[in-house]
């Protein structure tokens, strides 16, 4: 296993800060915590999304965690729950992997969301609780991934079958 050396820089002021974020985002980890504003974490968000998962909870606004969502889906995962939203999981599913879909709180996996999912990889559907399972859904899904028959409900998979086969 690899260790990342950490750069040899003083950071002292924010105006170094800022400056040691902006020559590369990485730097955003050694910076003093008593240093750290908003505008540097948004900074290190800007360059990479997935900075999102160093910045303090207290700079976690709704603003900052959509920005880190559209640079990169899976900083989802360092959103607080009180800021997840159905669009900024909608935003993480399009602009990254529907596989997010299991990061999702199950209260806010949306029919819409899961079709969304499923149409981009099949395979999601086994994220998707089971009395969102239609046959629609289904169908989707294993249009995408005939390996998604196996997470179709047993009730309802010789319906999707049919389905499938009647359209080709």
């Amino acid at each position: 296993m690899s260790t990342m050396k950490k750069p040899d820089i003083k950071i002292t002021t924010e105006k170094e800060a800022m400056a040691a974020v902006k020559k590369d985002v990485l730097n955003f980890s050694i910076v003093p915590k008593k240093l750290i504003t908003f505008e540097i974490c948004r900074l290190a968000v800007r360059m990479d999304g997935g900075a999102l998962s160093i910045v303090p909870n207290k700079f976690k606004t709704p603003e900052l965690c959509r920005l880190a969502v559209r640079k990169y889906g899976g900083a989802l995962t360092s959103v607080p729950k009180k800021i997840i939203t159905p669009e900024l999981c909608l935003i993480a599913i399009k602009n990254y992997s529907p596989l997010v879909l299991n990061c999702v709180p199950v209260k806010m996996r949306t029919p819409k969301l899961c079709l969304e999912a499923v149409k981009k990889d099949g395979i999601t559907l086994r994220y998707v609780q089971e009395k969102l399972r239609t046959a629609q859904l289904c169908l989707e899904a294993i249009k995408n991934s005939k390996h998604a028959i196996k997470y179709v409900p047993e009730k309802i998979r010789s319906d999707v079958k049919k389905l499938y086969d009647s359209i080709g």
